[in-house]
């Protein structure tokens, strides 16, 4: 079995960029402005690695050449563990701390609608007149550099591995099913992966999750709105009328699944962001542009009672007739 997945190598441009968060190893983080950026030029290596949510491209080599200027913005953000030395004068700080303390763990680009890129690898800070490069430092423990697309190994997604499962709706509502409420999980992806506005993350080509929701799970997170509780505020009712609304059949709004993987103990855990897409056709959205219109409800596939009080969620088929 295949377990690679893979996304071109990308592309930075000065113009492309609205602003970046440089983090230190200590947990700080200070922020460059659009109009600090003079220049950028990075080489990728091939593997991704993992961070947070999704995996992320290293530099192999390459630079980013800043201009800081010491004008502080009234909403500017930082998180400094010594922020008077930063008040006092932004330019001197920002070059002193990268350059004589260094410790520069990732930074995360921004587009112009805040989606961002988090670029890790060994970076190190030097001046050279009124500019502050950013320089990055081959190592061979990444491996090679000369393919054109990034590339990570990720397993099965299987019921034995999970620990929950956090359902995200196209309409920011939520809710949490439990390894115990899974009944079975078969999700297939395509092989390309997907940025999804901070990292890479797998999305589904088809599958399906079969649950049978337990009422005596209390603990679990939900973010619902008061018109699936009606008048039942509690218990799996208000789930299951989210899923399956009208009849016993129906469409579904999922866009992602967030999953808790049973990783490496209490307190270390392993979390995956999963797209999925909506399956409405091309010609679909061509009538919306032709009529006007905002009827433009996000569908992914659809949900199925069973005759056990099991659900069927289906991803990436429309709802039979």
């Amino acid at each position: 079995m295949n377990f690679e997945f893979f996304y071109p190598k990308k592309k930075f441009e000065r113009k492309d960029i609205s602003k970046a968060y440089i983090f230190l190893k200590n947990g700080d983080f200070l922020e460059i402005r659009k109009n600090e950026f003079v220049e950028i030029s990075v080489n990728f290596y091939d593997n991704l690695i993992w961070n947070f949510r999704e995996a992320s491209p290293v530099v192999e080599s390459g630079f980013i050449k800043l201009r800081i200027q010491d004008r502080k913005e009234k909403y500017e953000s930082c998180f400094l563990y010594n922020p008077k030395e930063y008040t006092k004068s932004r330019k001197e700080y920002i070059e002193s701390r990268l350059i004589k303390e260094g410790l520069i763990e990732r930074i995360c680009i921004f587009d112009e609608n805040s989606w961002h890129d988090t670029l890790f690898g060994d970076a190190y800070a030097e001046l050279e007149g009124d500019y502050l490069f950013i320089r990055y430092q081959p190592n061979n423990l990444y491996g090679s550099y000369t393919n054109e697309n990034n590339t990570i190994n990720l397993g099965v997604v299987s019921k034995s591995i999970i620990e929950k499962i956090n359902l995200d709706f196209e309409n920011c509502e939520s809710f949490e099913i439990y390894k115990e409420e899974i009944v079975d999980i078969q999700l297939n992806f395509y092989k390309k992966l997907d940025w999804n506005s901070s990292g890479f993350a797998r999305t589904i080509r088809d599958g399906f999750i079969r649950l049978k929701l337990n009422p005596q799970i209390n603990w679990r997170k939900i973010n619902l709105a008061y018109e699936w509780q009606g008048k039942k505020t509690k218990g799996i009712a208000p789930l299951k009328k989210r899923l399956v609304w009208k009849n016993n059949r129906d469409e579904i709004d999922i866009c992602h699944l967030y999953i808790t993987y049973d990783y490496a103990g209490y307190c270390i855990n392993r979390e995956e962001c999963i797209e999925i897409n909506d399956i409405r056709p091309d010609e679909y959205f061509d009538n919306l542009e032709k009529e006007d219109t905002y009827d433009d409800t996000f569908i992914s596939g659809y949900a199925e009672m069973q005759n056990d009080d099991s659900i069927l969620i289906v991803f990436g088929k429309e709802l039979p007739k």
